[in-house]
């Protein structure tokens, strides 16, 4: 693994030369907020690692414990420092993260609107939290600005490798990028279910990149009639679950894809370039085309504000991780990109489909449907 890489001089401009707007301080105080948020959220991977909240959780709706009481239940740790995650749980305290009871001199802390999302197997978001506070994860966006000077993959400089290379040879970052999908899988799928009636007129279904086969557990639960294969490469359909009514097949999308009614392909796009993309879909395309089949691709739509700059600065939460994924994709893969509507279609138009329909749901959540005729 590369080391980082020393930081290019900064060279700061004199008084002279210029001199802060004296009219406000917001600017200076959103740059403190940003500066200082990166350290929040690996605060609460602390929190997560050290299984705080399921330790809340253990002891019932509406309990509190000190972080004494908190520390004595830490398993494997025979003299943890009582001092250290006080002062840990008072800091995501005063983040809203978890309800504090008492005063500041003897606090007691309990689960709340925002941390019970942290427990459970339902909407559970520490393994999104837990992938992007990782440390290669992390170690990676040290080397952004080296995209820029050398038009180079900052994961790749970091590791030597891509992303997936990567994940394929080290296990453990492999399963924290499959316990991510299957977190966010979970979430969006609800989102899908409930508002898009696509899978209706299916009687067999491919979930391509489908990971460990969350997206289609989902699907099956609504549509139990449906034959579903789970496809991804070899080493991910190697520690997927069983899933009644699933077949895991392990391959190459690039190569060809098995065959079905309809296939279904969710953030898998975005990671790659154009030429890729149009290769991944042709291959959908010629297993789709023999039945007259259909592809709903599930991704993330960029919209303009060149024409209406102000309802772009009344963004919800959805649409800035959008933005955020846009920089994501720079940082981890060679290519990849979230695109416009207009970009959506001339993929899909190039790779043989035609039909093309989007379907925007809830939660910035976009599925382009298109058939092979």
């Amino acid at each position: 693994m590369a080391t980082l890489a020393p930081e290019r001089p900064i060279t700061l401009l004199s008084d002279e030369k210029y001199r802060p707007q004296p009219a406000t301080t917001d600017g200076q105080e959103l740059l403190w907020e940003i500066t200082f948020g990166g350290i929040t959220s690996l605060i609460l991977r602390a929190v997560v690692v050290l299984g705080v909240p399921e330790i809340l959780a253990r002891q019932g709706p509406g309990a509190s414990l000190s972080a004494a009481q908190i520390a004595a239940r830490l398993p494997n740790c025979a003299h943890p420092n009582v001092g250290a995650l006080d002062c840990i749980l008072k800091y995501m305290a005063r983040r809203n993260v978890f309800q504090l009871i008492g005063s500041d001199e003897e606090p007691q802390y309990g689960l709340n609107d925002v941390s019970r999302w942290l427990v459970g197997n339902v909407g559970n978001v520490s393994p999104i939290l837990l992938l992007h506070t990782h440390e290669v994860h992390m170690a990676a966006w040290n080397h952004l600005h080296e995209a820029v000077l050398e038009n180079c993959v900052a994961f790749e400089r970091l590791t030597g490798k891509p992303a997936f290379e990567y994940a394929r040879e080290h296990p453990d970052y492999s399963k924290t990028i499959n316990d991510f999908m299957m977190c966010y899988s979970k979430g969006m799928m609800s989102v899908v279910l409930e508002h898009y009636k696509g899978f209706d007129d299916l009687k067999s279904i491919v979930d391509v990149g489908g990971n460990v086969g969350t997206a289609l557990s989902e699907i099956l639960r609504v549509y139990p009639h449906l034959k579903a294969i789970n496809f991804d490469q070899p080493h991910v359909v190697a520690n997927a679950p069983r899933i009644s009514g699933v077949e895991h097949v392990g391959g190459d999308m690039f190569d060809n894809v098995p065959s079905a009614d309809g296939v279904f392909i969710k953030n898998i796009l975005v990671d790659w370039d154009d030429e890729k993309c149009i290769k991944i879909l042709q291959n959908c395309y010629k297993t789709l085309l023999p039945r007259s089949g259909k592809i709903m691709v599930v991704e993330t739509i960029v919209k303009s504000c060149a024409n209406t700059p102000k309802s772009c600065t009344k963004k919800g939460f959805f649409e800035k991780i959008s933005e955020v994924l846009d920089v994501s994709m720079l940082a981890f893969t060679d290519g990849g990109t979230t695109r416009s509507e207009n970009q959506w279609r001339n993929l899909l138009a190039a790779a043989g489909f035609t039909e093309i329909k989007i379907f925007e749901l809830p939660q910035s959540v976009v599925i382009i449907e298109a058939n092979a005729k």
